[in-house]
């Protein structure tokens, strides 16, 4: 059976326990079986509404003969039978279930894509799966999870700036540029990632591409996860072992009128 990894996360109520209750629905799901969990993490919440709670992360392997989709799907049954309710983009949750591989498969659907598209700029998520899946390699990338922690820990900056408003992304990796000495390197262009199109810009120290990912993923979006139109941009910025280039960022978007 295919072997698949998961990503767990908790910032509402007690965490370790819905964590653990998230992780004993998956065991008894038909079709699933439970391989190795890794141990929790506590992290800073990153991006999304401020005053956020910390969170506590983690990962699973499991083994399924669910097709991605209808897991997915049972991902976010155990995810609403928990509490989760979807009422603010990157907001709190009391649990959040995340497919981030699925053996060496490629998936790319206005539902579902895989390997999870962050999963690679994300140390909160990184950390964990490096302790149970460090050898299992991106399929698109080409690394393997231990070389993408690696990468994630160095102290060279490099950022991705990601959005569907390719005007606002430019604007907004110019502003960055010019505060904090990086060059844009590339884009904003776009690329597939479901739907609608995101585009995306890179900025780094001198003018070569960003080596599969960067040190500082910025996604900035203009609607609430409810689909309203928020009154200005809504950030999540993951990259928290950068503080310096993350507050340059921040002031960058705070500079530009939206």
């Amino acid at each position: 059976m295919p072997h698949v990894l998961l990503a767990l996360g908790s910032n509402l109520g007690d965490r370790a326990a819905t964590l653990d209750r998230a992780l004993a629905a998956l065991a008894v799901e038909h079709g699933i079986t439970l391989v190795r969990r890794s141990q929790a993490i506590e992290t800073a919440a990153i991006g999304g509404p401020t005053a956020q709670l910390p969170y506590l992360n983690a990962a699973a392997v499991v083994e399924t003969s669910l097709a991605p989709q209808d897991l997915l799907d049972r991902l976010l049954q155990i995810e609403s039978a928990l509490g989760r309710v979807r009422h603010q983009h990157w907001g709190p949750r009391t649990i959040d279930l995340d497919l981030l591989l699925y053996d060496d498969l490629v998936v790319e659907t206005p539902q579902l894509v895989i390997p999870h598209p962050r999963m690679a700029y994300r140390r909160f998520v990184l950390e964990p799966a490096a302790e149970i899946a460090g050898s299992w390699r991106h399929p698109r990338l080409g690394w393997t999870i231990d070389e993408l922690l690696a990468h994630a820990r160095t102290e060279v900056p490099s950022v991705e700036i990601v959005g569907c408003d390719q005007k606002l992304v430019d604007r907004v990796a110019h502003e960055v540029a010019r505060r904090s000495g990086l060059r844009v390197i590339s884009g904003p262009s776009g690329r597939a990632a479901g739907t609608p199109v995101e585009f995306v810009a890179q900025l780094a120290q001198g003018n070569e591409a960003i080596p599969h990912s960067p040190k500082l993923l910025v996604m900035i979006d203009r609607k609430h996860e409810t689909g309203r139109r928020a009154p200005c941009p809504i950030v999540e910025l993951t990259g928290d072992n950068v503080p310096a280039l993350c507050d340059e960022i921040v002031a960058a978007i705070a500079a530009i009128e939206t």
